[in-house]
């Protein structure tokens, strides 16, 4: 404790490191639990949330414990998962689909079933439930469950029964369900092109405009 204590509150490279190697290096000593569960709680609440998350990305992937044996599994996928709200599901989402390390796509995975749908509005909860959709055929047998509490919470319960193969017929409300969130994905897909295609034309006016005014005053 002592150890991370001296180090916490600092975001200098060295003492990330070296909480960085603590975590991985302490994971098999049950004297440390403490001592790792504050280390989490420093990446966490690092001012700078990015910095926080990649540090602890870092020391979970080079903790080798199996994740259903780990003591501090459940603390880190709350936590990680509160993390996550409107401006930042959008990093959550493409971070579960890069990481390479088991553990950490693993942690990514299960801190989005933790998301609450009230903290990221309608168009990103129809984008988090087709990646979740993706994910859901490749997860764990143990992660399963939770991936379907959040689909049943965000897209019914008809999504789910897809998912475990019942409800599957042509025409069926299920099939439905998965068809109306296809949809409604692609909707905010071509709706977030046009916001972006319009704000990029803004710009260039506004450039435009600028230069214009700036060849004036030079003559």
């Amino acid at each position: 404790m002592a150890f991370v204590q001296a180090r916490a509150g600092r975001d200098d490279s060295q003492a990330v490191t070296d909480l960085i190697q603590a975590y991985a290096a302490w994971a098999s000593r049950g004297d440390a639990l403490e001592a790792r569960r504050l280390i989490v709680k420093q990446f966490i609440e690092h001012p700078n949330m990015r910095v926080g998350l990649e540090a602890l990305l870092r020391a979970v992937a080079l903790d080798t414990t199996p994740r259903k044996q780990d003591p501090l599994w459940n603390d880190l996928v709350n936590s990680v998962g509160g993390l996550w709200d409107a401006a930042t599901i959008t990093w959550a989402r493409d971070l579960v689909h890069i990481e390479n390390n088991a553990r950490t796509r693993d942690l990514m995975l299960e801190s989005l079933a933790k998301v609450t749908p009230q903290k990221i509005g309608p168009e990103q909860q129809h984008l988090l439930v087709a990646d979740l959709i993706d994910l859901y055929p490749t997860a764990a047998a143990d992660q399963k469950p939770a991936l379907e509490t959040a689909l049943a919470t965000m897209a019914g319960t008809d999504v789910v029964e897809i998912l475990k193969g019942r409800g599957i017929n042509e025409g069926s409300a299920p099939l439905a369900s998965i068809q109306k969130i296809n949809q409604e994905v692609e909707a905010s897909k071509v709706q977030y092109k046009k916001v972006l295609e319009q704000i990029e034309a803004d710009e260039r006016a506004a450039k435009e405009a600028n230069a214009r005014e700036a060849a004036k005053s030079k003559r």
